[in-house]
C-alpha cells in the first residue's frame, strides 16, 4: 500500500510539472485522471462496504472448552464489480480458529464467494463473542484500507470442561471415605437459635459471635457423611479477560472433584450463590448429568452494598457441618472466607481451600497465618496436576 501511494504522489507531482511546463489537454486529462483516481478508490469503498456479506454459523449450539467444533463461514460478493484485498479478523482473546489467520487476502468475483470449513475451539466456559470480529477492505489500486466491526458477530453459551481425576491430593491427609466399621461420632456440630429454656452450656459462642445471635449446639448421633464444595460467586472486575478464565476454572475444578467423588458413590452437596445460597447435590454417577447442566449455568455477580453475606448464610447451613470434607473454591482469601473455615473446623469439619487466581504472595501470606490446607491454581492450570 505504501509504494502504491508513493506511485501515485509521484505521478500526481508529474501531472502538475506538465501542465505548469507544457499544458495541453494531454496534461490536463492526466492531472483529472490522477485526481479521480483517489475519489473512485473511495467511491469503491463505500460500495464494498454496503454490499459485502458474511455469513458465518456453528454447529454446536452450546460447545464445551476445549472443543473443536465444526464452524463454517462465508464471504459473498453480491455486487456488479468484483471485491479485491478482503481480510477478516477474528476474536482471538477466548477462542481461537484452526488453520486460519488475520493476514489471509481474499478476491471475490460478482455473485460468487469464499466457502470455508474449519473448526471452532472455545478457551473459556461463558457468554461471549467468536468467530469474525473485523473485516478490512482496501482498493483496487491500493492506496486505501479501512476495517470495520462485523454487524453480526456471534455469541456462544460455552459449557466447562470435565477433568477426570485419578486421585485427589488432601486425601492423602483426611480419611473421607472410610468404611462404615470404622464410624466416628462427632456430638455438638450443628446449630439452631437460642429459645427460652435452653441449657447454656450448649451455646455455641463462636458461632453466636459470627452471626450476632445465640445459637445452640444441637446433638448429632450419626456419622459424618459426603462431601461439600463452597463456590465463592462474587465477581470483582468488569474485565471478561480478567475474570473470565479464573471462573472457568472454579467451575471446572468443583465439577471435577464432584465427578470424582461421584464415581465413588459418594454424595456431594455444593453450596453456590451470592445474596441467594442455592445447593446442589448429586449422590452417585446417574445423577452428574444434571449436575453438570446446574453447575455450568451458575451465575457470577458482584455483591451489592448491604446486600446479604452468602457466608453468613453458610454458617447457620446444617449441610455443611454433616460433611467430612468441604472444599472451598475462592478467588480472594477474605475475612468471611477465613471465619467461616474457622467455623467448620471447630466444629470437626477438614476443610480444602482452592484459591484460584494470579496473586502468589496471597497464597504464601495465608499459608502463614492459618491451618486450612490450600491450593493454588490459576485460569491455565492443569487440575490433573494440582488437585
Amino acid at each position: 500500500m505504501l509504494i502504491s501511494r508513493i506511485v501515485w504522489i509521484i505521478l500526481f507531482i508529474l501531472s502538475l510539472v506538465g501542465i505548469t511546463m507544457y499544458g495541453g489537454p494531454i496534461s490536463y486529462g492526466f492531472l483529472a485522471l490522477m485526481v479521480m483516481v483517489p475519489v473512485i478508490s473511495v467511491i469503491y469503498l463505500f460500495c464494498v462496504y454496503f454490499c459485502f456479506k458474511i455469513y458465518q454459523s456453528k454447529d454446536v449450539v452450546r460447545p464445551v472448552v476445549g472443543e473443536a467444533v465444526p464452524f463454517h463461514f462465508r464471504l459473498m460478493d453480491e455486487f456488479f464489480f468484483a471485491f479485491a484485498g478482503i481480510r477478516v479478523k477474528f476474536f482471538t482473546s477466548f477462542s481461537s480458529i484452526e488453520g486460519l489467520d488475520d493476514e489471509s487476502e481474499y478476491e471475490l468475483i460478482p455473485g460468487h464467494g469464499v466457502n470455508l470449513d474449519t473448526k471452532l475451539v472455545c478457551k473459556y466456559r461463558g457468554n461471549y463473542e467468536v468467530g469474525i470480529k473485523t473485516v478490512e477492505v482496501q482498493d483496487f489500486f491500493r492506496l486505501f484500507r479501512f476495517s470495520y466491526h462485523n454487524p453480526e458477530t456471534m455469541r456462544v453459551d460455552v459449557m466447562p470442561q470435565v477433568v477426570h481425576l485419578d486421585g485427589i491430593k488432601s486425601l492423602d491427609q483426611v480419611s473421607v471415605l472410610q468404611n462404615n466399621n470404622n464410624q466416628n461420632v462427632f456430638p455438638d456440630v450443628l446449630v439452631r437459635d437460642y429459645m427460652s429454656g435452653d441449657d447454656i452450656r450448649q451455646i455455641n459462642w463462636k458461632v453466636s459471635s459470627h452471626v450476632g445471635k445465640l445459637m445452640v449446639r444441637k446433638q448429632i448421633d450419626e456419622e459424618k457423611q459426603g462431601i461439600g464444595i463452597i463456590i465463592d460467586s462474587r465477581r470483582y472486575s468488569d474485565d471478561q479477560k480478567e475474570y473470565l478464565p479464573i471462573e472457568n476454572k472454579m467451575l471446572e475444578a468443583a465439577i471435577a472433584i464432584s465427578l470424582y467423588f461421584a464415581d465413588k458413590q459418594t454424595p456431594v452437596a455444593t453450596f453456590v450463590g451470592n445474596e441467594d445460597v442455592r445447593r446442589v447435590n448429586v449422590n452417585r454417577l446417574q445423577d452428574f448429568d444434571d449436575y453438570y447442566e446446574a453447575i455450568s449455568s451458575v451465575s457470577f455477580t458482584k455483591l451489592q452494598p448491604g446486600g446479604k453475606n452468602m457466608f453468613d448464610i453458610l454458617t447457620t447451613e446444617s449441610g455443611l457441618y454433616e460433611c467430612k470434607m468441604v472444599f472451598f473454591i475462592t478467588k480472594r482469601l477474605s475475612d468471611d472466607v477465613t471465619r467461616l473455615c474457622k467455623t467448620l473446623r471447630t466444629n470437626n469439619v477438614y476443610v480444602q481451600i482452592c484459591l484460584v487466581n494470579n496473586d502468589d504472595d496471597e497464597e504464601s501470606l495465608y499459608i502463614q497465618n492459618n491451618q486450612e490446607n490450600l491450593i493454588h491454581m490459576n485460569g491455565e492450570s492443569d487440575l490433573a496436576e494440582v488437585l
